[in-house]
């Protein structure tokens, strides 16, 4: 055998990255989730769209509604980037559970319903009355966004008080 040089060209080609991403959605006023992802080459980007505004980190107090994150890897001289991928996320509405009231016996005296207190809701009616009968108590929701009543879809919740009838009066005999 003869000795010998030969020469070639070697051409080394960008990798294409691949990619996964997740972000899970939760409920107003319960434990924030954070996105997830990973990629074969680079380094993940991720950037949180909430109300229409970016920002390197999830805020720390994420409104009620739909929302995105965006994912992307940057290219370089050894590998392609990835394009940027959008998946929406929801936080969901907490759920207020409407207060119970109770009856109050007819005293001859305007009466209106006992209202437990919450910064949840206000009381917009709670007019009651003095006779023996049914009224209507109306609670309104301080933050619709973020919150919603148990029983309606609705901003307010009606809920009825009643006023019942005092025992029969009865004569008494002294000896």
């Amino acid at each position: 055998y003869a000795a010998g040089t030969q020469s070639a060209t070697l051409t080394v080609e960008k990798a294409n990255g691949t990619g996964t991403v997740s972000m899970e959605g939760w409920t107003y006023g319960k434990a924030q989730k954070s996105a997830s992802a990973s990629a074969s080459f680079g380094t993940v980007v991720i950037k949180y769209v909430i109300d229409g505004t970016k920002y390197d980190e999830l805020p720390a107090d994420v409104k009620a509604g739909t929302h995105s994150v965006e994912f992307y890897v940057e290219d370089n001289k050894n590998y392609d980037g990835i394009a940027t991928v959008s998946i929406p996320f929801t936080v969901a509405q907490a759920t207020v559970d409407v207060p119970t009231i109770a009856s109050k016996t007819y005293s001859g005296e305007t009466q209106t319903a006992s209202v437990a207190a919450s910064d949840l809701y206000t009381v917009s009616t709670n007019a009651g009355g003095k006779d023996v009968g049914e009224y209507d108590v109306v609670l309104k929701l301080a933050d619709t966004r973020n919150y919603k009543w148990a029983t309606t879809t609705e901003e307010t919740v009606t809920l009825k008080f009643n006023v019942t009838k005092a025992m029969d009066n009865a004569w008494t005999a002294n000896p």
